[in-house]
């Protein structure tokens, strides 16, 4: 007769398998903390819902007049998925149910892109997806020598010491970057033209809660005219994405962004 062999109890496996998992979720959480820090960020009004992260889009990019709206958005989607990385391979399908557009359109926007050179696409035997090679990331181009910052020159003068400006001035106090939420590509309620003007509000606000730019400015650096401007914000209002407050004929009109990204205090 064979010996009885006694099973622990469901209960006890599953606590068993809790407290094995303890130390890789705690190592988990204390990677994502560090993370957070050293991007040094925190999300004004993100829930978990809205909470998913941010884009680095160099702004030198994201104005450059070439691009139609959806190639803005196209290479901003690309940017979500290589995370300051300057390879990523999330496929055209997955980049399309994203960003909730048809593949054709992903397809369409990336040989655009990779003919103005913001990426170049590696193709792989079989079924394995393309290799998507991202070109001028943030974190490469702060990286790089030919961003280098150029020593501050000093001057004494009467009125004591006074700085001038660079005569070479860095990438990032040339031109910068928009930190944008990952979350706008996902809504289903505006298009890629109001995400165009939601990013440029962002790039006057830079960490603050309000920015007021006119409205011609806005379509001057978007190469829209300011009734579509308007029809932009509106939608922008009404998906809660900003709200606008009219300040008389000859004020602009002042925006109060949400969802934006702000630096964390102490940093």
């Amino acid at each position: 007769m064979r010996p009885l062999i006694k099973w622990p109890n469901k209960r006890a496996i599953i606590f068993r398998i809790m407290d094995e998992l303890k130390p890789i979720a705690s190592g988990l959480q204390s990677r994502i903390e560090k993370l957070k820090t050293d991007q040094n960020i925190i999300f004004d009004g993100a829930d978990v819902f809205t909470d998913t992260g941010y884009i680095q889009y160099p702004k030198f990019v994201f104005f450059d007049r070439r691009l139609s709206d959806t190639q803005r958005s196209c290479y901003g989607v690309i940017l979500h998925y290589a995370f300051n990385h300057s390879r990523t391979l999330p496929g055209q399908t997955e980049i399309a149910r994203f960003w909730g557009v048809h593949r054709n359109t992903v397809s369409n926007s990336m040989r655009a892109l990779e003919a103005l050179g913001y990426i170049d696409t590696i193709k792989r035997h079989g079924r394995a997806k393309d290799i998507i090679s991202i070109s001028h990331t943030v974190s490469e181009m702060l990286a790089s020598n030919d961003y280098a910052p150029t020593p501050i020159k000093f001057s004494s003068g009467k009125l004591g010491v006074s700085l001038s400006k660079p005569e070479n001035p860095d990438f990032k106090s040339t031109h910068g970057w928009i930190e944008i939420p990952a979350f706008i590509y996902t809504m289903r309620n505006i298009n890629d033209s109001d995400r165009s003007v939601y990013g440029t509000l962002l790039s006057y606000a830079y960490g603050k809660e309000t920015c007021f730019p006119k409205q011609a400015t806005i379509g001057a650096r978007l190469g829209k005219n300011q009734r579509t401007i308007e029809d932009n914000i509106a939608k922008l209002r009404k998906a809660k994405l900003l709200e606008s407050e009219q300040r008389g004929s000859q004020l602009n009109n002042i925006y109060t962004l949400k969802l934006r990204v702000n630096k964390s205090a102490g940093k």
